[in-house]
């Protein structure tokens, strides 16, 4: 049975399907308040005032998806669709956002939107691509332009973190990563949820975080 958590570190472990024991290590002070100030940002907004869940409510027509937000501390963050936090990514996208900005952003505001848009081909619809598959993508948080943004088949690195989180459903902390190489800027740090998948049409998509105790994050897709 998936388990929820709260801020913690996972350790490093074996690349299996059995849960990672827990193992105290070391962390770098910065990185482990701002996951527990995103934890903290969970119940309230900045103000303490219960939080807006217009864009985290349940839709009928929504296929229940778990999304992973993660990344190397100083590098761009990643965003990973699986079916259920046990199976293989079907998506992995590279966002052009730093990692310790989004969380910056979410222990801060408490409302993170991204839109990704990419670019309608001219040719006949029935032949175009599923939208999640294309590859190329122009990202927008909270309105403002940030860059490219780039699908990518799932890398090792990638491939390690999903398998450390597959008992997981629902939480946000630091994983070893390549900690023993590079230190603490070989961690990564993730945030991890169940999301109401939602099939507007051909050409617009969207992810709805589900639990009423998180963040107001949403995620758009649009071909235009």
């Amino acid at each position: 049975m998936d388990q929820k958590t709260n801020a913690h570190v996972v350790s490093k472990a074996p690349m299996s399907l059995i849960s990672p024991p827990m193992k105290k290590k070391r962390r770098s002070k910065k990185i482990f308040v701002l996951v527990l100030a995103t934890f903290r940002s969970f119940q309230t907004s900045p103000a303490g005032r219960p939080r807006d869940t217009r864009f985290n409510r349940p839709n009928n027509n929504a296929t229940r998806v778990t999304g992973t937000l993660f990344g190397f501390r100083k590098g761009n963050v990643s965003l990973s669709i699986q079916n259920t936090p046990k199976s293989t990514p079907n998506t992995v996208i590279e966002l052009p956002i730093r990692t310790h900005v989004l969380f910056k952003d979410l222990s801060s505001t408490g409302t993170v939107r991204i839109t990704l848009q990419c670019e309608k081909k001219p040719s006949d619809a029935q032949t175009q691509t599923a939208l999640l598959e294309n590859p190329n993508w122009t990202v927008l948080c909270n309105g403002k332009k940030g860059g490219c943004g780039v699908r990518r088949d799932p890398t090792e690195d990638d491939l390690a973190a999903m398998k450390l989180l597959h008992h997981v459903s629902m939480g946000a902390g630091v994983l070893p990563g390549k900690s023993d190489v590079d230190g603490s800027d070989g961690e990564i740090t993730y945030t991890r949820s169940g999301f109401d998948h939602v099939v507007g049409s051909r050409d617009s998509e969207s992810l709805y975080i589900i639990s009423p105790d998180r963040p107001n994050l949403t995620i758009f897709f649009n071909r235009i």
